[in-house]
């Protein structure tokens, strides 16, 4: 997402994104959850087709599987964002009152917020 920093008159520094840009902390961890939600169909259609385990096992060993996927996805997700973008540091911006605006490109979410009820919703969604 492209954002800028900016130093105010006031000597403040402020962030914000540039455009729409914000409106991918919804979309991509709408994405991520849909991709799993497709993972999980076909993982449970695939596992239904193993006739001698259906039942009660099968279930709860396939909703395991899926909440670990989904863990590991996200886990995985985060830490190539965090590789590729790093993290922003908004007071080490270099802005000046001089070079009063710094551009910068911040990766996008994984959950919904950073809460830990945020988080396991998301996984046990």
């Amino acid at each position: 997402m492209h954002g800028v920093v900016a130093l105010t008159r006031s000597g403040d520094r402020v962030h914000a994104y540039l455009g729409g840009e914000s409106d991918h902390f919804f979309t991509s961890a709408f994405i991520f959850v849909g991709l799993l939600v497709v993972l999980g169909v076909v993982a449970a259609v695939a596992l239904w087709q193993w006739t001698p385990h259906r039942g009660p096992g099968l279930v709860a060993a396939l909703s395991a599987g899926c909440a670990v996927a989904t863990a590991v996805a996200a886990g995985v997700g985060a830490a190539l964002a965090h590789w590729r973008f790093g993290s922003l540091d908004i007071a080490g911006a270099p802005v000046t009152p001089d070079n009063r605006v710094h551009y910068v490109v911040e990766a996008a979410s994984v959950f919904f917020g950073h809460t830990p009820l945020q988080i396991a919703g998301t996984i046990l969604f």
